[in-house]
């Protein structure tokens, strides 16, 4: 199958890249994370890997070209069942099914194409650093300042490995050979990541990076749930309560199911009307988050019913990007992995996300006396630039109430 890759998007404000340097030619193999061409943005120059196993058939685009983000750039050949699972991942988009380069819906953010690799910033500025100088820097305790200061061979200027060896050897290191000596010792066990984890890996760290992380908690008295359940035929778990729960007080406090817009200065905030609430879940490919959309709609049956299919594509690798994408709020289910506290990384654009721990007897206080209690902890991270502590705490306080007094007459 032939599947184009468009440029990739490195951040909100960047609209475009100069392609310095194809590293591959028409016609080569080329595997995932394998060097594929050198970018530079208005940031930093750094080198692209593949996301694709294949071959590159065609390039569209030709060095020193500015080309804006979703642009078509080159095309691949690539293994039937490698592709799908791209496509599946958001990545690339078939040949001759879109006309137009603008990525779709059914193309995630060309962000998540493939990865960068070597990009260091130094003293606020970035420079262009291959990942085997950055790794010989560090053990040779050369600080990157000193890095950026050296004059390369390379495209550009750029520093080679071959130039900072030389410079290390001037400056009293090691030898060439003793450098390759060292770099042939590890006891390291190397694993290269899947295309999913460094999706994971790159969503984690634009999170971090850009969301003010805030956090609180409350305990929840769910011992009328656990007596339902019980009594219950159709045994089920506590999630489809929580998330009955979640989603009634969203819509209480709107601003828990919105996001942050624009950049510093132009900031706007967008509270959805609709619920799309993502189901935080583990799968042996790794964490995926499958969407419930308009879940606001949805009864409670409705809500086990989809729910529990979307957990088992998910699992079972079923997915298509549109079940996907979209999430406006996210519930982790970390009680089902055995957790009782969780601190959590937000999915970026959204405001929060609620882990939602395991529910375990514990003494509690009822009319003054103390009881065993079946109590569910739970734990919000939210976007302190848009949420305060007020609506954070009442959106968990609601949560609460409609947990602790569920309405048991909606399970129909």
């Amino acid at each position: 199958m032939k599947l184009a890759l468009t440029m990739p998007q490195f951040g909100e404000s960047i609209t475009e890249a100069l392609i310095v340097r194809w590293l591959k030619k028409e016609g080569e193999s080329v595997r995932e994370m394998e060097p594929l061409m050198e970018l530079e943005t208005e940031k930093s120059v750094f080198s692209y890997e593949s996301p694709f196993n294949g071959k590159l058939v065609k390039i569209l685009e030709a060095e020193n070209k500015q080309v804006k983000v979703g642009v078509d750039i080159a095309h691949f050949e690539v293994p039937d069942e490698a592709a799908k699972k791209y496509l599946s991942l958001g990545i690339g988009k078939v040949l001759g099914q879109q006309g137009s380069s603008t990525p779709t819906a059914m193309t995630n953010t060309p962000r998540d194409s493939g990865r960068i690799a070597g990009s260091i910033n130094s003293g606020g500025s970035s420079i262009s650093v291959s990942p085997a100088i950055r790794a010989l820097a560090k053990e040779k305790s050369v600080s990157l300042e000193e890095v950026s200061s050296l004059l390369g061979t390379g495209p550009g200027g750029r520093l080679t490995k071959e130039d900072f060896i030389k410079y290390l050897e001037q400056r009293g290191g090691p030898t060439s050979k003793q450098v390759a000596a060292v770099s042939t010792v590890t006891s390291a066990k190397i694993i290269n990541v899947t295309p999913i984890r460094a999706r994971i890996a790159e969503k984690m760290i634009l999170s971090k990076r850009e969301i003010p992380h805030a956090g609180t908690g409350l305990d929840v008295d769910v011992t009328s749930i656990d007596e339902w359940r019980k009594k219950s035929v159709n045994k089920l778990v506590h999630l489809p309560f929580i998330l009955l729960s979640v989603i009634k007080a969203l819509r209480k406090y709107p601003v828990i199911n919105s996001s942050l817009k624009g950049e510093p200065g132009k900031w706007s905030i967008e509270e959805y009307e609709h619920v799309h609430l993502g189901i935080a879940t583990s799968t042996p490919q790794g964490l995926m988050v499958p969407v419930l959309r308009n879940a606001q709609s949805l009864s409670f049956q409705q809500i086990v019913d989809r729910g529990t299919q979307l957990i088992e594509k998910a699992r079972t690798g079923r997915l298509d990007v549109s079940e996907l994408t979209g999430g406006t709020f996210t519930v982790n289910n970390t009680g089902a992995l055995g957790a009782v506290r969780s601190s959590q990384i937000i999915p970026h654009p959204q405001s929060a996300i609620l882990a939602a721990n395991r529910v375990t007897p514990r003494p509690w206080v009822v009319n003054n006396e103390i009881k065993i209690r079946s109590i569910l902890s739970l734990d919000l991270s939210f976007d302190h630039r848009l949420i305060d502590g007020d609506a954070a705490c009442g959106f968990l306080t609601e949560v609460k109430k409609e947990l602790e007094g569920f309405d048991f007459s909606k399970i129909g």
